[in-house]
């Protein structure tokens, strides 16, 4: 969850972080900010209010890890001082000028992968809330499990991922003694993805451990 505390701000920073897929909470004070800290912390604070150095502090001995602090004072004279006073607090200062896309570009370089909403290797983006991979920008629907396999091995991408791993991370078990619904979902993932299924490049199977994700590298940005 992001939490956006904005004095009157700008409505299109809340407007792009929605579409993005991230979930935003958004209050218009100080003490409405630490109100809904106290009923759940944040993945990521952004703050664009007046005195936002103390709140900031007051987010950070609540738990928030990650907090971004908007000026919001357009003056270079108060960016420059707000930016010295605040950047032993905040992970990031952005002027009051930063547009909405450069705020969500911030956002994607800070959250943890495992945090945003679509994952990207290579020519496959996959959207996690939507449950949609795109490859090479035409839309494949996923069930649930299927977006939940695809996402553990995009997010390991080159490493393998042992079968019991996939059995806990997928399944929320340990048995592993009958691992044919992970091979059954493995087939049905490839006939998603593969250009052919019979001869898989992006999903490899590793003989006795595993599976593994390889981004073909004429599909490698």
């Amino acid at each position: 969850m992001v939490l956006l505390v904005q004095a009157g701000g700008n409505a299109a920073f809340r407007a792009a972080l929605e579409r993005y897929g991230l979930e935003v909470v958004s209050v218009n004070s100080a003490s409405e900010a630490l109100d809904q800290v106290a009923q759940r912390v944040p993945d990521l604070a952004i703050l664009e209010v007046p005195n936002a150095e103390k709140l900031c502090r007051a987010l950070r001995g609540m738990g928030s890890n990650l907090v971004v602090v908007i000026s919001s004072d357009h003056s270079d004279e108060c960016q420059s001082a707000a930016h010295a006073m605040l950047s032993a607090c905040a992970d990031t200062y952005l002027p009051g000028s930063v547009s909405a896309d450069e705020l969500l570009s911030c956002v994607k370089t800070l959250l943890p992968r495992h945090l945003l909403p679509e994952l990207i290797c290579g020519d496959l983006v996959l959207h996690l809330y939507s449950r949609t991979l795109y490859k090479r920008g035409m839309p494949i629907r996923l069930n649930p499990k299927l977006t939940r396999l695809l996402q553990v091995l995009m997010e390991r991408a080159g490493e393998v991922v042992l079968r019991r791993e996939l059995m806990q991370q997928v399944w929320n078990t340990d048995y592993t003694g009958d691992t044919r619904t992970l091979d059954v979902h493995i087939r049905w993932l490839r006939r998603a993805i593969e250009d052919d299924p019979a001869r898989p490049t992006y999903i490899q199977t590793v003989r006795g451990r595993g599976y593994r994700l390889v981004i073909p590298r004429e599909s490698a940005p």
